[in-house]
């Protein structure tokens, strides 16, 4: 238990001020039927504009409503530096002031695979051991779980036990829940914390359990339940799940929580679910099949109710690609009617070339800001990544967004390490072309790309292509496409430094060496706010070199390879993948199939969801 007073003014500033904490609605920690702490491994400044956290809130508040709900952010660098001088934990719950030791059930939202260099600290600063097995055995400790847009990408998190009962002998928390957690979380709350006991399939609650009972067996216990929640993966009790779907996605909470930050006047609109491109890199697509849109009706009676519960005066509407969807054009309009405006941020550019009228639309609803994800510097590459974007669509794109009142342009790459001397002469090529259509149509517009590198993701197809860890290669790539923006007179800037993106591929692909590493990092001194020390790599290299990973992971992998936590997809899955990796190593491209015809390619399960994405109109 912490002291009233301890913790230092923290100089992030407070995001919970009085009137949010009374919008919490908490009961006394006293009299609480549950203590649930909603936990980030990012600082404040950098996910407050995000909705996971406010999610698991309002999923948790509205099953639990005499259930304590906080939150804990990972501290900036002088808040860590104070809050370790006195002893005190740095993910503490910000209303409550009490440690991670304090609840009942700790909810860990994973945004992205660097993030996870932070999970050590919430235990090792709480004083809480870092392995689960060894948190098994003692009484008085919470349940930890963690899940969020990164959960398939988890492997780190795992010590696996191929060919044994279970699939983990060891963790870093005490399970994962894979998917959309939306109508699932407040059940999973709910059976952790022993609020109530509930019929084996987890659909109806029984008896009132003792509160706050976290005696090693209780815990135990209630995780097991738990295993009944579909996507819930308790990891020492389990054989493992499949990814669960929300029933109402794509789903938005319509009276959000609204913390005090930097976004508070903004709201989120989720419009689509999942992604119809499936590039051979991109997690997102492959990862929240089969893509699904909401209702212009419903979009909008919630996009009213967002205006109404927050006063938020600007909306981003929230989409992998936005411009997928079907009444987009109707969205805009109506949009721009209830709020004073209305960001749309990623899209497909094939969308955007052959839909007239498209880009008018977007610039009359007040966007002056393009990004346009490219992706490959190359038609080669881009076949690999198969992107399904021709040269004449990018060029149509072009003339579209580059264009009087439109601020600025930005392209986006992702440098891979396999370009060729060809590549890159293309790449220049297609940026004087750019700056020349600038120069001519629109001086005023700025043009920006910016590049990072790729990261060969668990589920995708490109999970089985081979991987280099050569900095100096990466390095001379990124020099060299920034050359070939200062050439063209364009801006250039990389979104990423090669460290990190092999910190990334190690903990995303890496297994039971990456586990190893990551749950010795306290002892380092590392962690990951908003860039790595090179002392990272360093120390994550030596031990995967120790343990034979690098040359493993260099190598192309074969058809029946499995990454870590394989279970939660099915065999088909991976037969898909591997036909759309070997497609995309003989430089056949995936024309989209949205609106199109269907190619075969093994994406869709049923007739229903062919017939759902070759019927698509906009």
């Amino acid at each position: 238990m912490i002291e009233d007073g301890a913790f230092p003014p923290l100089r992030e500033g407070r995001m919970i001020l009085p009137s949010v904490e009374r919008d919490m609605a908490n009961p006394s920690w006293e009299s609480a039927e549950a203590r649930i702490l909603i936990a980030r491994l990012s600082p404040w400044r950098d996910v407050d504009i995000s909705t996971p956290h406010l999610v698991l809130f309002d999923e948790i508040r509205r099953s639990m409503p005499e259930a304590y709900v906080d939150f804990a952010f990972l501290p900036v660098a002088a808040d860590r530096k104070a809050l370790s001088a006195r002893g005190l934990p740095w993910f503490f719950g910000r209303a409550s002031k009490k440690s991670p030791r304090d609840f009942d059930v700790v909810m860990i939202s994973n945004a992205f695979a660097l993030e996870l260099l932070n999970l050590p600290y919430l235990f090792s600063t709480a004083g809480i051991p870092v392995s689960a097995a060894a948190r098994a055995k003692l009484d008085g400790l919470p349940a930890v779980i963690a899940g969020g847009s990164n959960a398939s990408a988890m492997g780190s998190l795992v010590l696996e036990s191929p060919g044994e009962r279970f699939p983990a002998r060891d963790a870093l928390v005490d399970g994962i829940f894979f998917g959309e957690g939306e109508g699932a979380i407040g059940l999973l709350a709910r059976l952790l914390s022993g609020a109530e006991d509930a019929d084996a399939d987890g659909s109806a609650p029984l008896t009132m359990a003792a509160p706050h009972d976290r005696t090693a067996a209780k815990r135990w216990e209630r995780l097991d339940r738990a295993a009944s929640v579909p996507g819930f993966w308790p990891c020492l009790l389990s054989r493992g799940t499949k990814r669960a779907l929300s029933p109402t996605r794509p789903d938005t909470v319509a009276r959000p929580l609204v913390l005090n930050g930097p976004s508070a006047s903004s709201a989120r609109l989720s419009i689509t679910s999942g992604c119809p491109g499936y590039c051979s890199f991109c997690l997102e697509g492959w990862d929240r099949r089969p893509y699904a849109e909401a209702g212009l009706d419903r979009l909008i009676a919630t996009a009213r109710e967002l205006r109404r519960s927050t006063g938020a005066e600007d909306l981003e509407l929230y989409s992998f690609n936005f411009n997928t969807h079907e009444r987009i054009f109707d969205l805009v309009f109506e949009l721009n009617r209830i709020f004073r405006r209305v960001s749309f941020m990623s899209q497909r550019l094939d969308i955007l070339a052959s839909t007239p009228g498209l880009a008018d639309v977007e610039r009359a609803g007040g966007k002056s800001s393009f990004t346009l994800g490219i992706e490959g510097i190359s038609s080669r590459m881009r076949a690999w990544f198969r992107k399904g974007l021709t040269d004449e669509a990018i060029d149509a794109c072009l003339d579209k967004t580059i264009a009087p009142g439109v601020k600025e342009l930005k392209l986006f790459f992702i440098a891979a390490g396999i370009e060729t001397d060809e590549d890159i002469a293309e790449f220049a090529a297609f940026l004087k072309r750019a700056d020349d259509k600038r120069r001519v149509r629109s001086p005023s517009t700025r043009i920006i790309a910016s590049a990072g590198y790729l990261v060969r993701l668990p589920f995708t197809p490109l999970q089985y292509a081979a991987y280099s860890f050569d900095r100096a290669a990466l390095d001379a790539l990124g020099r060299r496409l920034g050359a070939a923006c200062e050439e063209a007179g364009i801006e250039f800037r990389l979104a990423s430094e090669p460290i990190e993106c092999f910190v990334d591929q190690a903990l995303s692909l890496g297994g039971d060496a990456a586990h190893r590493w990551l749950a010795a990092l306290p002892a380092t001194g590392i962690v990951y706010d908003g860039s790595l020390p090179e002392a990272a790599w360093k120390s994550l290299e030596s031990s995967l070199r120790k343990e034979g990973l690098l040359e493993s992971l260099g190598a192309e992998k074969s058809p029946d390879w499995r990454p870590p936590l394989s279970f939660i997809a099915e065999e088909r899955d991976f037969k898909t993948l591997y036909g759309h990796y070997l497609a995309a190593t003989r430089g056949q491209d995936r024309p989209s199939c949205l609106g199109g015809s269907c190619s075969a390619c093994g994406v869709c399960a049923d007739a229903e969801q062919i017939r759902s994405m070759t019927g698509h109109r906009i």
